[in-house]
């Protein structure tokens, strides 16, 4: 498990998201400024559909998650590609008007402002809940939205009163 899920096996989405950061800060970006919404319309539709795809396959298995190597080793870096893209779409439609006033009014803000500390306890409240209904195929969307209320629950609180407390820009 460690060496599939933790730093090693998690090498690929960690270079996906600093090529993004690379792309942003060489200015390979700005050479699609000129049509940026376009170019942020195209992206975030692919980052979408992978994401989506993604899910569709997860939800369709009928064994445990680990019993399939094929998605053990390539779901990860496919969800990795999809956010890359959607990011790389995002730093391209933060320069027009939209996406700042969606950002500010749809809570999207928020979720980024918690976004480290649900990435911290993404894993544990899902192993928590594992146990609580037991492992094996999809749990249900039920399942889910508890492990998604949970873990924004959990980051809310770890943002606000450990985050916020140490470093109370943020």
């Amino acid at each position: 498990f460690f060496w599939s899920a933790q730093l090693p096996g998690a090498l690929d989405e960690f270079a996906l998201g600093m090529a993004v950061a690379l792309a942003r800060d060489r200015g390979w970006l700005d050479r699609l400024l000129p049509r940026a919404s376009l170019w942020g319309a195209i992206l975030a539709v692919l980052g979408t559909l992978i994401f989506l795809a993604c899910i569709r396959h997860l939800t369709r298995l009928q064994t445990d998650y680990w019993m399939h190597w094929n998605t053990v080793l390539f779901i990860r870096t496919l969800l990795g590609l999809g956010f890359a893209l959607l990011i790389a779409a995002f730093l391209l439609l933060a320069r027009g008007p939209v996406l700042p006033w969606l950002v500010r009014w749809s809570g999207l803000g928020w979720l980024g402002a918690v976004s480290y500390s649900a990435y911290l306890y993404h894993v544990p409240v899902i192993l928590l809940m594992h146990r609580a209904v037991g492992a094996g195929s999809f749990p249900g969307w039920t399942w889910i939205a508890a492990v998604v209320f949970i873990t924004f629950a959990v980051s809310y609180a770890s943002h606000r009163w450990v985050e916020q407390r140490w470093h109370p820009n943020l």
